[in-house]
């Protein structure tokens, strides 16, 4: 089976999925709330709500129906490859286009806000716990990529030391020096993720809140490493093909014996996984309340999108429902300096194309 069919199937229902859970998110702490802002009640049956909830949607629906439409147009034009990397970049791009429609509707709401709203602040708790990324690993599967990226460098420079002179670098040198540089990447987002510890909790449901932050934090982190799993997994094949390529394994007409059972097995693991934080997630709906936890206002700048403060120790901080990064933190700093490598990787690897 073509794995871009695979790929656009699975985008596809991933986005349907996603948008599922949009369509409900408005009242996700019960019918009184709209977003993060406390509204009266009959405001979504008699009241403005109902208005903004179709606003909303129709939205998102728009955004999805553009996606659909770009893949079938490259469809259409490049066929079934170009289809799939049109799906692929549409989708990152939606879930920067939901953030921005979900932070305008939310203020939108805080309109039709209860006058009090402001001034009666809920009781809350706040997580200061210090976390390491070790506290999240699986021994097993991160020395398993360890030995496996270390037996790829072998059989890569391997490689390199018998081409002697006629050396192809994109095929040798920049195609494995680009899957390493992703790995530094997922890398550093699993710190980052680990390390995330301000955040405010309701001391209505403090004890499932918290339950609730500590495993999404941990699916997170796992579906990191099963993405730097698959880079591995690449890598393996890469330095195998061109250390051995008359072995049967690393060939083209064996390897669909073996890489669809692995991706199949990833979504069971990534489906197991899940549930435990979807059965949480459903005990929180209804019962818990947006916590606020306030920082200064001129620290937040490009609306609320950017947060800089050299004195808090959060790499990102909450503002109402939503998260903004703190600029001033080392491992944004990082974060950024990373993002700005590729620029000149993607360069190097155009030269050598």
């Amino acid at each position: 089976m073509n794995p871009y069919i695979v790929g656009l199937l699975f985008i596809a229902l991933l986005r349907i999925w996603g948008l599922h859970r949009l369509w409900s998110v408005a009242k996700f702490h019960g019918e009184q709330w709209c977003f993060d802002a406390p509204v009266a009640p009959g405001f979504y049956s008699t009241g403005p709500g109902s208005a903004i909830l179709r606003g909303y949607r129709a939205r998102m629906f728009a955004a999805f129906t553009v996606e659909v439409a770009s893949c079938l147009i490259c469809f259409a034009v490049g066929g079934i490859g170009a289809a799939f990397w049109a799906m692929f970049t549409a989708t990152l791009a939606s879930g920067y286009y939901t953030i921005v429609t979900t932070r305008r509707f939310a203020k939108e709401a805080w309109k039709y806000a209860l006058p009090d709203a402001a001034a009666a602040a809920p009781k809350r708790v706040i997580d200061l716990s210090s976390r390491a990324s070790g506290e999240y690993n699986n021994p097993a599967l991160i020395w398993t990529l360890r030995v496996g990226t270390t037996g790829s460098l072998a059989l890569l420079a391997f490689d390199l030391m018998r081409s002697g002179e006629s050396v192809d670098w994109l095929v040798q040198v920049m195609i494995p020096a680009v899957a390493l540089y992703a790995q530094a990447g997922l890398l550093i987002i699993r710190r980052s993720l680990a390390e995330w510890r301000v955040c405010g909790i309701p001391v209505s449901c403090a004890e499932q809140a918290l339950e609730f932050r500590h495993q999404a934090r941990a699916y997170n982190i796992f579906a990191f490493e099963i993405l730097r799993s698959w880079i591995v997994v690449f890598l393996v094949v890469w330095a195998g093909r061109l250390t051995y390529p008359d072995f049967p394994v690393f060939r083209g007409s064996y390897r669909q014996y073996w890489v669809w059972p692995l991706v199949l097995l990833t979504l069971f693991v990534m489906v197991r996984r899940k549930r435990r934080l979807v059965a949480i997630a459903h005990s929180l709906r209804g019962a818990s309340r947006p916590a606020y936890v306030e920082f200064p206002p001129e620290n937040f700048h490009l609306r609320g999108l950017i947060y800089y403060d050299r004195e808090q120790p959060a790499m990102f901080v909450r503002r109402r429902n939503f998260l903004a990064m703190n600029l001033a933190h080392p491992r944004s700093q990082l974060a950024l300096a990373y993002l700005a490598g590729w620029v000149v990787v993607v360069g190097v690897a155009c030269k050598y194309a």
